[in-house]
């Protein structure tokens, strides 16, 4: 482990508190992650271990929330109406499940962290990727470098289409816009569903020779969980 995880998790455990209106219930109160004490306590977090699922072409999955209510309503504000500042809210939790789940199955941490791609019309039409915002957050918390080395072509949306229907629609998405810089590499997206995003994406990364992990601030649970 190339990460000293006690101190690391006293820097965000808690997560440093102001005092302010809550981003779910809108109350004002002391503050963490943006939220007030019942709902940061309430948000379902997921066990710091690797997600149990049949992974063709990265190593592990992990994700610090499961993706149900009042979390969906909070990435959705973050992701469909313009509260981009939320990155900077979400990425601590995200950065101390990561680390979590990478001392518990003693990993060394990636070497560098890859937003998912926005095409350059969904990038239009929001103004931001916010996968891209939450990768930024957690390169300046874990020091690890940000690169960006695909492009993503327009598909569509994907997240009303089935798993085989995400898969078909991600076929050929991603392509190079520059060489990967290394061998370790953790896909970073907003929310993991049936994995088809981060999976077609590997399928291009490990051209090169690499090991590809994925993270999610949120995982959907399926429906037997």
């Amino acid at each position: 482990m190339n990460l000293n995880l006690n101190k690391f998790l006293s820097q965000l455990n808690p997560v440093p508190t102001n005092f302010g209106a809550c981003w779910l219930c809108c109350l004002r109160a002391e503050l963490s992650a943006g939220l007030c004490q019942t709902c940061y306590g309430d948000l379902p977090r997921l066990a710091p271990q690797p997600l149990v699922a049949d992974h063709e072409h990265t190593r592990l999955w992990l994700a610090a929330l499961a993706y149900q209510q009042p979390v969906e309503r909070w990435i959705h504000d973050f992701k469909f109406n313009g509260i981009s500042g939320l990155s900077s809210h979400m990425a601590p939790l995200l950065a101390a499940q990561a680390v979590k789940v990478y001392q518990h199955e003693q990993l060394y941490l990636p070497e560098v962290l890859v937003p998912v791609p926005l095409s350059e019309r969904r990038w239009l039409h929001r103004g931001y990727n916010q996968s891209q915002l939450l990768a930024a957050e957690l390169s300046k918390i874990l020091a690890i470098p940000l690169q960006e080395p695909l492009n993503k072509r327009h598909t569509g949306e994907n997240h009303r289409l089935t798993a085989s229907q995400r898969r078909h629609n991600l076929a050929e998405a991603f392509y190079w816009r520059e060489p990967l810089l290394a061998k370790r590499v953790a896909i970073i997206d907003d929310v993991i569903t049936s994995g088809a995003t981060v999976e077609a994406m590997a399928a291009v990364l490990r051209q090169e020779p690499c090991l590809v992990d994925a993270w999610g601030l949120a995982y959907t649970l399926p429906p037997s969980a």
